[in-house]
């Protein structure tokens, strides 16, 4: 062994569908490092070809880091869009929610001023009709329609009429 793949070849066959000339190269190869022509390739034989052997795991594993890599990278790309779109979307939500609360608060503002303003210049007659109105069914006021009314406002009541 060791003086050319003639020698090895004797008993091998290239397995079918398998391309003769990469077989014959294989062949070639190990019989480069079977040195003592045993059919066996030892510890010591294998240096070179182990180092290739690493070499070739090292490239590949670093093409493997490489993609995965870019893979990671355009994970944490996707996620920050997503993110951004869906922090936008809860702020156009959140925003719209609050002016629309905000308005209506504005229009109960404005409608109470309103209210105000007729309450400061109406006439004796027209208080006594507001009051009746709130707190009676047919404009008598009888004392169960009076104490559901006043029951609640008794620190009013004592400010003005004690």
């Amino acid at each position: 062994m060791g003086s050319g793949a003639s020698q090895l070849n004797q008993g091998l066959k290239c397995p079918s569908g398998y391309d003769p000339e990469d077989f014959q190269a294989i062949c070639k190869l190990f019989d480069s490092f079977d040195t003592n022509g045993d059919f066996v390739v030892s510890g010591s034989e294998l240096s070179s070809i182990a180092s290739v052997h690493v070499q070739n795991k090292i490239m590949k594993n670093r093409r493997k880091v490489d993609t995965l890599k870019t893979k990671q990278d355009a994970i944490k790309q996707q996620s920050q869009l997503r993110l951004e779109v869906e922090i936008n979307a809860i702020t156009r939500e959140i925003e719209t929610s609050v002016n629309r609360d905000l308005s209506l608060i504005d229009n109960r503002i404005e409608t109470l001023k309103q209210d105000i303003a007729c309450w400061e210049i109406a006439t004796p007659e027209q208080k006594h009709d507001c009051f009746v109105e709130v707190i009676s069914k047919d404009e008598r006021v009888s004392f169960p329609e009076f104490f559901k009314y006043m029951r609640y406002r008794v620190t009013d009541m004592k400010k003005h009429y004690t």
